[in-house]
């Protein structure tokens, strides 16, 4: 009877800490503007150990490998944003590319107002880190400046 109870109690926190990891992934996921800072101190808070920054952000939920898991409600899924262009319009793979993109991102900033990242983002396309990677180039040629840290970063052109 011992072992049985013993053996009950291990399962059951085994899946119990499934449930913990596959509810963290998806309240990250609701929270699309979160950095990487963020999610590892939130996991650290919550003593979710071996993060896979890809399980996280990419891969489909982890299986607790229970037939009862797949029957589960999912959470609504995070809000996709569309690209505004076509991935075949835009490259950054080539020099040629990153100055065409550099100069449609810069076009969609302007010398009076300060536009965030996610800002720019909607109107030029691309992914997160393209923006931030030519938000970088235009402010180390002096065509851009920014205020603010982290999220609150905030571009425009320079003056």
């Amino acid at each position: 009877m011992a072992n049985q109870i013993k053996s009950m109690k291990k399962e059951l926190s085994s899946v119990l800490n499934d449930a913990r990891v596959m509810a963290f992934i998806q309240v990250v996921r609701r929270h699309g503007d979160a950095t990487l800072g963020d999610v590892f101190e939130l996991a650290k808070e919550m003593g979710i150990e071996n993060l896979n920054v890809n399980d996280v952000f990419f891969g489909d939920l982890p299986s607790t490998g229970k037939s009862w898991a797949k029957n589960v409600k999912a959470l609504p899924a995070v809000k996709k944003v569309a690209p505004a262009k076509e991935s075949s319009e835009l490259d950054t793979r080539t020099l040629k590319g990153r100055k065409k993109y550099d100069k449609t991102v810069f076009r969609a900033l302007s010398k009076r107002g300060w536009r965030k990242a996610p800002d720019v983002r909607e109107k030029v396309g691309g992914t997160p880190g393209q923006v931030r990677s030519s938000l970088a180039r235009l402010i180390q040629s002096g065509s851009v400046e920014w205020e603010g840290r982290a999220r609150a970063t905030k571009y425009r052109k320079a003056s």
